[in-house]
């Protein structure tokens, strides 16, 4: 039958991983300009960093669409989360991490990494290998899905897909 489009309940980030894994192994599909020259050269490298993000622990619910439309804050300073739709059970370093991709592009991304005790314990190698994999992931996406009634998406992704690559790269020193 045909799978269905929305399945309720929390997402399984450990199989979401193993997707960004499959599209550094999928580069081949790509045309050359959909991703920097050194994702090819350092293929290598990258799945080794995807392999290391996928032994972290997928034990905590997690939110997986921190962003600063989905927070409220209260007249006493408290924090609400807002729009669970995508929440999932995944690492404990995922909220961290995505609620600072907003500026993965600048500097004070990797200084930011340090006032995060999940981020701490996950270490360097999970942080660029999700900017990697997600990077590539959304790249191989704006390539090949068709995503009807949607046209500004497949640009989205490149220019994320630019920005999340652009980050590894600076982590990497490439």
């Amino acid at each position: 039958g045909e799978p269905a489009l929305y399945a309720p309940g929390p997402h399984d980030l450990g199989r979401v991983m193993a997707e960004w894994a499959q599209s550094v192994e999928r580069l081949d599909e790509l045309p050359a300009r959909a991703v920097p020259a050194w994702v090819r050269r350092e293929r290598d490298a990258l799945a080794g960093l995807l392999a290391r993000v996928r032994l972290e622990p997928v034990d905590h619910v997690v939110h997986f669409d921190i962003r600063d439309d989905n927070l409220l804050v209260r007249p006493d300073g408290g924090v609400v989360f807002l729009d669970w739709g995508a929440f999932g059970v995944g690492p404990a370093w995922t909220d961290p991490l995505l609620a600072r991709l907003e500026r993965v592009d600048r500097p004070w991304f990797d200084d930011s990494l340090a006032s995060s005790p999940a981020l701490v314990r996950a270490g360097d190698d999970v942080v660029t290998g999700v900017l990697a994999g997600l990077g590539t992931h959304l790249a191989l996406r704006a390539h090949t899905a068709r995503d009807v009634g949607l046209p500004g998406l497949a640009d989205f992704r490149r220019r994320e897909s630019a920005r999340f690559l652009g980050g590894a790269a600076r982590r990497l020193g490439v």
